[in-house]
């Protein structure tokens, strides 16, 4: 007689501490892995830095998670972020997609973040940024595309950031930026 065992579950995220979600270094190869329709309302931040995450899958963060404010997804694999990756989250205040593989920027990819404040995408390799995609980013105040690909800004990459206060766009390859591309600035 053979005794039956359970298949190994996947590593688990320690338990949520305060209104945190701390899954960073568990070798997650999807969001999914995190179950997001079981996170409760209460968490505010989801940590899934260092890990093996491949891309944003559309629709993927649950209506529970709506209200998140902070979602660290830095130091993983993405290469890319589907149509309506992030739906719903009109909360958050932090995005943080530093250190992946991101090569380019689409017009809607931060569509709905209306009340994004920060936003890192530094260390990728972006190459190109669609114009217009951070438009309805009107309260972000921060952004990183330092260390990337970048050879060159167009006259709408910036248009609508109104309050914006850092543009880091260090250690780039720009040899071109379009009159006007930096009207945004006072």
């Amino acid at each position: 007689m053979y005794a039956t065992c359970a298949p190994t579950p996947l590593p688990q995220c320690p338990a949520i501490i305060g209104d945190m979600l701390e899954c960073s270094r568990r070798d997650l190869t999807s969001i999914a892995d995190i179950q997001p329709h079981l996170i409760p309302h209460h968490v505010k931040e989801v940590v899934l830095g260092v890990n093996k995450i491949g891309t944003v899958p559309a629709k993927i963060f649950s209506p529970n998670m709506c209200t998140l404010d902070i979602l660290k997804l830095d130091h993983n694999l993405i290469i890319g972020v589907e149509f309506d990756g992030f739906y719903c989250l009109r909360s958050l205040t932090k995005l943080y997609l530093n250190s992946n593989r991101l090569t380019n920027l689409t017009d809607w990819m931060f569509f709905y973040m209306e009340s994004l404040t920060e936003l890192d995408l530094s260390a990728n390799d972006i190459r190109t940024i669609a114009p217009n995609t951070f438009g309805t980013l009107q309260k972000l105040q921060m952004l990183h595309l330092d260390h990337n690909k970048l050879k060159s800004i167009h006259h709408t990459t910036f248009t609508g950031l109104k309050t914006l206060q850092l543009l880091d766009l260090s250690y780039n390859f720009i040899v071109e930026i379009s009159p006007g591309a930096m009207d945004f600035v006072d």
